[in-house]
């Protein structure tokens, strides 16, 4: 009962906040997985047109465990949830780790009229990993957006 009245109460603090249309979130991921958070996040502030996501593995590898708080709820991966204002999304540090990949999935499924998506590259990924091609293949499904992929040091990652 403590974590839902903990969750109905931070909801509805950021509800109390004035309007705003920019949601920048640096992340310390510590292991977990931030989907669910940034997707409660977004439902409750309808009206953000730009989101800048920063995500922040620190040096710990850590996996969190099974049945973790930060998987909740369990069905966020096929969640959608209306973010028509929402049009231009940024995301730093990416590794194309299978939860960034939901995320990314769930940001083109919930986001109609998204004109942009900016991607950096964490330092340790190579843009010919595994997870960079399933984002791109991810970019190319969706045409009516500009998305565009940098390595960490700025240079442009031209995808097939």
């Amino acid at each position: 009962f403590y974590a839902l009245d903990a969750a109905r109460n931070f909801s509805q603090e950021i509800a109390s906040l004035p309007k705003f249309f920019v949601l920048h979130l640096s992340l310390v991921t510590r292991g977990h997985i931030f989907g669910p958070l940034v997707l409660n996040l977004l439902g409750i502030c309808t009206v953000i047109q730009k989101l800048e996501v920063v995500i922040d593995k620190v040096t710990c590898r850590q996996v969190c465990p099974s049945n973790c708080p930060c998987e909740q709820p369990q069905n966020w991966r096929s969640q959608i949830i209306s973010l028509a204002a929402l049009e231009e999304v940024e995301i730093e540090c990416f590794e194309g780790t299978g939860n960034e990949i939901d995320f990314l999935k769930l940001l083109f499924r919930s986001t109609p009229l998204m004109k942009t998506m900016t991607m950096t590259l964490s330092p340790e990924v190579l843009p010919t990993s595994r997870g960079c091609k399933k984002t791109y293949r991810i970019f190319r499904e969706n045409p009516s957006v500009k998305c565009r992929v940098y390595r960490s040091g700025g240079e442009e990652v031209l995808y097939p």
